[in-house]
């Protein structure tokens, strides 16, 4: 294009025959650009050009079950036998094992306050025929005092376990760490 000749337009040129709206057949437009718009294989990067940071999730690293170490230590303590079994199985993620042992432990402590309460139940009651009434109420209010001690625990793991904290709880927690290995080492 000459500058000097008035005539010449200066907007976009098209093909005869096309209006500026007009596609030819079979013709697919690309996506719009935007956030999840790259292509395969890349990093998607945030709006000013930098990588996403890792979320939490992964501070733990991985482990040798194939899942996230949050969902497997939340699901230890949301299930306890699910406890044991990842206590078990689970190898390189001492996070996983940590907070299984603690949840095997937990469960421990349910089956062990269970035979307690039964056969405490039945010795209070032969209390209460010889004539001392005042055992079986003080043994009640130790074994509620208890069992409501293990479902806090448990649902105190549940959302440590789920939201990637590391917590050792009293009593507990010694032994758990010395099972596990050591405490849990942060992969980052």
């Amino acid at each position: 294009m000459d500058p000097n000749q008035p005539n010449q337009p200066t907007g976009p040129q098209y093909p005869p025959n096309q209006t500026p709206g007009y596609q030819q057949p079979g013709y697919i437009p690309p996506p719009p650009a935007g956030p999840y718009s790259q292509p395969m294989g890349q990093q998607p990067y945030n709006q000013y050009g930098a990588p996403p940071q890792q979320p939490a999730a992964t501070r733990w690293g991985p482990t040798s079950l194939g899942m996230d170490a949050n969902l497997a230590a939340g699901l230890g303590y949301l299930i306890p036998i699910a406890g044991l079994i990842f206590f078990l199985v689970e190898k390189t993620n001492r996070y996983v094992r940590f907070n299984g042992a603690q949840a095997t432990l937990i469960g421990i402590g349910y089956i062990v306050l269970a035979f307690v309460s039964t056969f405490g139940s039945i010795f209070t009651a032969a209390l209460d025929r010889v004539g001392v009434g005042f055992f079986g109420l003080f043994f009640g209010c130790i074994a509620a005092l208890l069992w409501l001690g293990l479902v806090v625990l448990q649902i105190w793991g549940i959302i440590i376990g789920f939201t990637g904290q590391y917590v050792k709880f009293p009593v507990i927690g010694q032994i758990a760490e010395q099972w596990a290995g050591g405490p849990p080492v942060a992969a980052y």
